[in-house]
């Protein structure tokens, strides 16, 4: 199929020989740097410069802000994280917002070029409502992500990060307890505008090492996620640390989602706006077009 060709019927589209490149190329809207605790190679000024050269018009560094304490039943943390484990719990290092919104004025001269957004990612915000709203309060942020990045601990109290998680439950039942809090994320007045990452129980092998995914074993609870975020009127993120999961497209724009949000999830500037002209088309072709300004989010056709 070209790239002129028109948006395809979805019901009837060979998603599966599916080659489509997108007429435009997105903006980044989920991006990390060194402000970042988990991104010990992030760099701010090298990434804008990459996504320059790529000719990615907009960035958005959507740093950390994890207040949940990760239980982590003997796992280990990447060289270089900035985080403390203290008795076998992770506590993430706070987001430094004066340093990082200085980092981002000094970005935005040095690259004129490039719309550079600065932005949160809240990593359980409905559970952490008086923190976030402190965070929030702090600093000017063009672009606030909703995520979820952990479970309840089944041995002890407190939560774990689904690789932990994927210790104490079956597998299926992960993705199942993911999603469902998920749907309370969504359903909640956190005050985020794109949520993030839905595929994120799926992003690493050693995740799901039961074969291929088939989001038709969860149809249900996923439908109920993009229901209630539709409904909330906000926009889901196409992440592409993993294969676009096209079924969650379609079945979002079926819920009557309004928008879609673009991102790598970089952690270091080789990996900013990945396989985004492949993730846009598929976009485009379950419904789905840029706006008329920089950095809009990409809307319903």
């Amino acid at each position: 199929m070209s790239r002129n060709d028109p948006t395809p019927n979805l019901k009837t589209f060979d998603w599966a020989n599916a080659e489509y490149i997108a007429r435009v190329l997105p903006g980044d809207s989920h991006v990390h740097s060194e402000w970042s605790w988990d991104a010990p190679r992030g760099d701010m000024e090298r990434t804008a410069a990459r996504a320059v050269e790529l000719g990615v018009p907009t960035v958005a560094f959507t740093e950390h802000a994890d207040w949940t304490h990760w239980n982590m039943h003997g796992a280990t943390v990447q060289k270089g994280t900035s985080a403390s484990v203290v008795d076998d719990v992770l506590i993430a290092r706070p987001l430094e917002v004066d340093g990082y919104l200085g980092c981002i004025r000094l970005c935005r001269e040095r690259f004129p070029q490039l719309q550079i957004l600065s932005g949160v990612e809240l990593s359980e915000p409905h559970l952490h409502p008086a923190e976030t709203a402190r965070l929030l309060a702090s600093g000017d942020f063009d672009r606030v992500l909703g995520s979820v990045h952990t479970l309840l601990d089944l041995s002890r109290q407190g939560r774990v990060e689904v690789t932990v998680a994927y210790r104490q439950r079956p597998a299926l039942d992960v993705v199942r307890g993911y999603l469902d809090e998920a749907r309370q994320l969504a359903a909640s007045d956190a005050p985020f505008a794109v949520l993030a990452h839905l595929d994120y129980p799926l992003r690493r092998p050693e995740y799901w090492r039961e074969g291929p995914f088939d989001w038709l074993m969860v149809e249900d609870e996923a439908r109920a996620v993009l229901e209630a975020l539709a409904g909330s009127g906000r926009a889901l993120e196409v992440n592409t640390r993993t294969p676009v999961p096209v079924t969650l497209l379609k079945w979002w724009h079926e819920a009557g989602g309004g928008a879609v949000s673009f991102g790598s999830d970089a952690h270091e500037p080789g990996r900013v706006a990945r396989d985004f002209a492949a993730a846009a088309g598929l976009a485009e072709m379950c419904g789905y077009r840029s706006g008329d300004r920089l950095g809009d989010l990409w809307g319903r056709a």
